[in-house]
């Protein structure tokens, strides 16, 4: 999986994408079902960071998902404010804080209530916890999250 987490990211491997959609979406239909998902929210990438890799995997992966489960995507909704340094190398303490205050939702629709938050690995749950936060500061009452995989730490 890093090969091809990698492949995506760093070689324009976007093909790979709608796969790991189509499984992700066979998998978890049932729990998202039952979770009642107003809409799917990718983890955004800096601006500067998109312009660089020239696309943001987990928006791609999560318009592929909306596609599969027959829920819309809102990528506006969250964006991140704070370049920061690449997660991958930071050791545990470095990873919680490198992503404080890096994000922020805005302009989120009184009737999403239960969001869905898209991203491609899941290592600490440092980035997922930060969307979630402020997500919440929003007013999202319910907040849920795939990946394609789990990353491995040697934390």
């Amino acid at each position: 999986m890093r090969h091809i987490i990698l492949k995506i990211k760093y070689d324009n491997k976007r093909e790979y994408l709608e796969g790991f959609a189509k499984l992700m979406a066979v998998r978890y239909r049932e729990l998202v079902e039952k979770s009642n998902i107003d809409c799917i929210i990718p983890v955004p990438l800096h601006k500067s960071r998109q312009r660089e890799r020239g696309f943001n995997q987990s928006d791609i992966l999560a318009k592929y998902l909306s596609v599969y489960l027959d829920i819309p995507t809102y990528s506006e909704y969250l964006k991140r404010i704070k370049k920061t340094k690449d997660q991958k190398g930071l050791n545990k303490d470095e990873r919680r804080h490198n992503l404080d205050n890096a994000f922020v939702a805005k302009d989120i629709p009184v009737y999403i209530k239960n969001v869905l938050i898209v991203d491609d690995v899941y290592t600490t749950g440092t980035t997922i916890e930060k969307c979630a936060i402020a997500l919440k500061k929003a007013g999202v009452k319910n907040i849920y999250f795939l990946t394609v995989c789990t990353g491995e730490t040697n934390l």
